[in-house]
């Protein structure tokens, strides 16, 4: 049929099925399938030298996938010390702890998270 071309589909003769043909064997699975394991991402922290917080939020934003917002005036520096890579919650705890001691926190609003100052609030 090669080179015809028809409008109507009820001129086209039918297909023969396109399974194996009679006389072959199709091998079947003996052990069933399993998902791959999901590799469990480690995160390398360590800024042993004093780097600017804009270059740690650059990469925690790469590694996390949040977008992160600052006021240029909070850009200091900072220094991390990490020998060892860790999984992503302990990688996270340790970047909030390291705003912590620079007087920042992180404020997430919707997809965005604002780094912003501590401010504390005195009871009268």
């Amino acid at each position: 049929m090669a080179g015809r071309t028809t409008d109507n589909l009820e001129e086209l003769p039918p297909e023969e099925p396109k399974g194996p043909q009679a006389g072959t064997q199709v091998a079947q699975a003996s052990v069933p399938l399993r998902a791959m394991p999901v590799p469990v991402p480690v995160i390398d922290m360590n800024y042993p030298d004093p780097t600017l917080l804009s270059v740690v939020l650059r990469d925690v934003s790469k590694w996390s996938g949040y977008n992160f917002v600052m006021e240029p005036s909070l850009n200091t520096k900072i220094q991390i010390f990490a020998p060892r890579r860790m999984l992503f919650n302990d990688a996270y705890d340790l970047f909030m702890a390291s705003l912590a001691v620079i007087n920042l926190r992180a404020v997430q609003m919707g997809t965005v998270v604002k780094i912003v100052p501590v401010t504390l609030i005195l009871a009268v």
